[in-house]
């Protein structure tokens, strides 16, 4: 994991299990999906369900609140009872992933509670909700990497909702608005690659030397579409190079006519 997110998660995941929460062992199972979920109340109120000594048969790994606000129950390493499936019934998930396995999803996953209530959000979230829940999937392979050596794939067949676990016990979990696609898109996004002046001179097979303009100079000013002196470093404006390009359209249309 990059120290980058390291850093992000230090300052963004505020830890809040304690020795009421819910949790047992992997038994030597490996995470390789994560499980969206809805609430179904408010942010507080899960932390308190989660962390209450009355609490004996739910938790979740992660809280992701509308805030944007993160926090965690369980660790990584643990699991969390969040996706109510016995052995017996895997054979009903609609998740093939799920459909393989031949123990209790709750041990090859990690779980990621939302804050809202269906019938008024339908699983959608906030703005700063998503951004959180996008970084937060982020830290998750990246933790499972690192503690496991796999890498929990990005796409919606790794990525699932509740329903996809528990058809019909949760149908409605995390909800028919729940953004999967800009969640994976988030995930997939790469950075923009800015070319260099070098690259593009690699592009165009010229040397990676200062005077690597000089001959294309010499060779515009004998095409007439440059005047006077100039110097391959020189920063052209705007309406030089419209010049240029009007002064090669202009040539460009001399030498049709002779052509026809």
């Amino acid at each position: 994991m990059n120290k980058e997110l390291q850093e992000w998660a230090k300052e963004n995941i505020k830890f809040v299990g304690n020795s009421y929460t819910n949790q047992s062992g992997r038994r030597g199972c490996v995470p390789i999906i994560i499980v969206d979920h809805i609430t179904e109340g408010s942010c507080s109120s899960c932390v308190n369900w989660f962390t209450s000594a009355g609490n004996y048969i739910s938790s979740a790994h992660f809280l992701v609140c509308k805030s944007g606000k993160i926090f965690q129950f369980v660790e990584i390493e643990k699991c969390a009872w969040a996706n109510g499936l016995a052995k017996k019934n895997i054979y009903k998930a609609t998740s093939k992933v799920v459909r393989s396995m031949k123990v209790s999803p709750n041990w090859k996953s990690v779980t990621v509670e939302h804050e809202g209530i269906y019938n008024q959000t339908y699983g959608a979230l906030t703005s700063l909700q998503l951004a959180s829940t996008i970084k937060l999937h982020e830290y998750i392979i990246a933790y499972v990497k690192d503690a496991y050596g796999h890498t929990i794939k990005d796409d919606r067949d790794h990525i699932i909702g509740h329903c996809e676990v528990s058809p019909s016990r949760k149908p409605n979990c995390p909800g028919k608005l729940y953004p999967f696609t800009k969640v994976i898109e988030g995930l997939n996004k790469k950075e923009e690659k800015v070319l260099t002046m070098s690259d593009i001179r690699k592009i165009l097979g010229m040397k990676d030397v200062s005077d690597w303009g000089d001959p294309e100079i010499i060779k515009a000013q004998e095409n007439g579409l440059l005047l006077g002196k100039h110097k391959s470093d020189e920063i052209v404006q705007l309406g030089t190079l419209m010049t240029i390009l009007n002064r090669m359209y202009e040539k460009l249309k001399e030498e049709l006519k002779e052509t026809k």
